[in-house]
């Protein structure tokens, strides 16, 4: 899909970069206030990850304040035949999504009318193609809600867990990472963060290795 070109995404990594010291200091502040050194990575990890995803994929920004009612109302079908008094909730929240959807949908529209809209995400992608109804648009952005941002923060955090549990592997990416940085990277726009990131083989082979090693679609048998 051309919104998730390789050309696009590295045009994200700025983006992409700023979300991650947020988390950062986020995980610093949580830490503070709990005077513990211990985080607890999973709601951040989603929370950071949806972020990304609206920006990249919707070209809205979610800010992560609607990620309490996205963890309810996404979940297994299975849950609806369990009956319980969460299924009233579980159908609120659900109605809620959608409304959101729709309202995203809604804006975009009138964006893309009035040549206000510039940026290269899915969602304007679908609706210039004018292929799809507001159903069927609205049904795909649950889909890219639901499976763009909780398999990338699953795999960040088996990232996390590895690093965590081999610090010696932690201290040398560390120190690849921040050798081939520049000082003044958040002032200096014209870093080409994403050609410095891929040129990283430390780094990168961390990342192909929690992969390999904790799939979030588990297609074939690791090696």
């Amino acid at each position: 899909m051309p919104a998730f070109h390789f050309r696009h995404i590295k045009e994200l990594y700025p983006m992409m970069w700023a979300k991650g010291e947020t988390l950062v200091k986020a995980l610093n502040q949580d830490m503070a206030a709990s005077r513990s050194s211990v985080a607890e990575l999973n709601g951040w990890a989603t929370k950071v990850t949806l972020d990304i995803i609206g920006i990249a994929g919707l070209g809205h920004k979610f800010d992560a304040l609607i990620f309490a009612m996205l963890s309810l109302a996404i979940g297994l079908p299975i849950v609806c035949l369990i009956p319980w008094k969460m299924n009233g909730l579980f159908e609120y929240l659900t109605g809620s999504l959608n409304e959101l959807c729709f309202s995203m949908l809604k804006e975009k529209k009138t964006a893309i009318m009035e040549k206000e809209d510039n940026h290269f995400d899915v969602l304007s992608l679908l609706i210039k193609s004018n292929n799809f109804s507001d159903e069927a648009i609205k049904d795909q952005l649950l889909t890219l809600l639901a499976a763009g941002h909780e398999t990338t923060a699953s795999s960040l955090m088996w990232a996390c867990y590895l690093l965590t549990k081999h610090p010696e592997i932690q201290a040398k990416l560390r120190e690849e990472i921040t050798e081939a940085l520049p000082e003044d990277l958040n002032n200096d726009r014209a870093v080409d963060l994403a050609g410095i990131l891929e040129q990283l083989p430390y780094l990168n082979g961390i990342m192909y290795e929690t992969l390999r090693l904790y799939p979030t679609v588990i297609v074939y048998i690791t090696q």
